[in-house]
């Protein structure tokens, strides 16, 4: 409440979130906020926030033609995500990132194939078998904004498969799904020096 402000409540109510995210394992907490929202990035300031090392990108959703590098139609096959996908998965991304990043992509498969009616999480084959593969998901507003908004949390082609447009193809599709959904904005979280 505008009325309420500038007597700590918001201060009060950050402390108790931080204290939960604590007890439930979380090493830190992070927001978005418009650059020129002045009064939340002086509260944000206040409460200890600093600018993450991190860049949130967006675009526009917009249909996306399905070509390769050179402007040729792929040929590789580009389907909806399944749960016997779970360790292909693991292991491209063990093969992009060298760490084990198993129980958050468990999550992230287990969250895109149960608790999602809609089918954005995605893998590209080769012979068959999964190479590469892309999660994403929608929010119906987040961080203060109320329309949809989609999330692309992770994306990875195989190294041996790089440079044939399968990251685009998967890319594509996503966007081509957005558009169905009617979604305007797409928007992921790289780190500033990737």
């Amino acid at each position: 409440d505008p009325g309420a402000q500038g007597r700590g409540v918001g201060a009060r109510l950050l402390a108790g979130l931080v204290a939960l995210a604590r007890e439930r394992g979380a090493t830190e907490v992070c927001t978005q906020a418009e650059w020129r929202d002045r009064a939340l990035l002086g509260f944000l300031d206040h409460e200890g926030f600093a600018l993450a090392p991190r860049l949130l990108l967006e675009r526009a959703v917009e249909r996306m033609p399905f070509l390769d590098e050179e402007g040729e139609a792929p040929t590789h096959v580009v389907r909806g995500l399944r749960p016997s996908d779970l360790d292909a998965i693991l292991r491209i991304d063990r093969r992009l990132v060298d760490r084990d990043r198993g129980d958050y992509l468990r999550r992230q498969v287990d969250e895109a194939l149960h608790e999602s009616a809609m089918e954005l999480s995605l893998v590209v084959e080769d012979d068959g078998l999964p190479v590469g593969f892309v999660m994403a998901r929608i929010d119906p507003g987040d961080f203060g904004r109320v329309a949809a908004v989609a999330s692309l949390d992770t994306i990875g082609v195989l190294p041996d498969f790089g440079r044939r447009g399968l990251g685009r193809g998967l890319l594509a599709q996503l966007v081509n799904n957005l558009v169905a959904l009617r979604v305007e904005r797409l928007e992921t979280e790289v780190a500033a020096g990737d």
